[in-house]
């Protein structure tokens, strides 16, 4: 006897199933997937945040730029200055109490 004869106590390695070995690779697939798929949320969320905190920061200054225009316009609808403004730039006066003529309807 000079070749090797299997017995049945040894396993042939042409003979054995591949679902183990197949379900190995797919569970490994699967955790890459997975560690990716985290990764990428990951870094949207990230940018998102980002995002955000850029437009928070834009809402705030132009909440005082809005300050600064309202400010500016109560100023500028002062009454005093709107009386200044058409007696020196229009040339306007008050009329006189003889000239008003009353309208009724």
């Amino acid at each position: 006897m000079v070749g090797h004869r299997q017995t049945a106590d040894t396993p042939d390695s042409r003979n054995r199933p591949l679902g183990l070995p197949v379900l190995c690779g797919c569970l490994w697939l699967g955790v890459v997937a997975s560690s990716l798929g985290v990764v990428y949320s990951t870094y949207e969320t990230r940018q998102s945040i980002r995002h955000l905190e850029n437009l928070r920061r834009e809402a705030a200054n132009l909440q005082v730029t809005s300050g600064k225009y309202l400010l500016e316009k109560s100023t500028l609808a002062a009454y005093t200055r709107v009386e200044s403004e058409a007696k020196d730039a229009l040339d306007m006066k008050v009329p006189s109490f003889e000239s008003l003529i009353m309208v009724r309807r």
